[in-house]
């Protein structure tokens, strides 16, 4: 969503979707955890848009099994259904993308970046912060150090947006 921001800007200016619905499908977004699809669609307001959805599939039906307190509808675009505009991105190739300051379209490849000096790394945001992305944190994190001269923020997400409960004690992120 990143690099979708730094192709059409943040606030709709540069694509004439302002306070529309995005609707993201495609093999990418089919593999994607319940997690990584909350934070794609929780970024697209920063672009925007109203609001973005992910058709349901099964990856939606087996988050929801002991979750939802009725039997969830599933609603889906009709195939004839008829868009605003169609926009395709290949990520096959797509590099780590860098929000840089000072706004949220201005977006650099991690090799364009590479380099500079960081006061201040964030570890989620208001969009993601969930378990999962604390553990592929930690995982980078692990048996290093963050630099003295940079303050590290962890904000994780509250604790009834994370598949498990949150656990306190030993983690690479302190």
């Amino acid at each position: 969503m990143i690099y979708f921001m730094g192709q059409k800007g943040w606030d709709g200016t540069k694509a004439e979707w302002t306070y529309q619905a995005i609707e993201l499908t495609g093999e990418t977004v089919k593999e994607m955890s319940m997690d990584s699809r909350f934070a794609l669609c929780n970024l697209a307001s920063d672009t925007g848009a109203k609001n973005a959805i992910i058709p349901p599939d099964e990856v939606t039906q087996n988050y929801l099994k002991g979750k939802a307190k009725s039997t969830p509808q599933f609603f889906k675009s009709d195939p004839d259904a008829e868009y605003f505009d169609r926009i395709t991105f290949d990520v096959s190739s797509l590099e780590p993308q860098v929000a840089c300051p000072h706004s949220p379209d201005n977006v650099k490849p991690l090799s364009k970046v590479l380099g500079t000096k960081v006061n201040v790394a964030t570890i989620a945001s208001c969009s993601n912060g969930r378990l999962e992305d604390l553990h592929l944190a930690a995982q980078v994190l692990n048996g290093r150090r963050v630099h003295p001269d940079v303050r590290m923020v962890v904000s994780p997400a509250p604790r009834r947006f994370t598949h498990k409960p949150w656990r306190t004690g030993r983690s690479a992120l302190c």
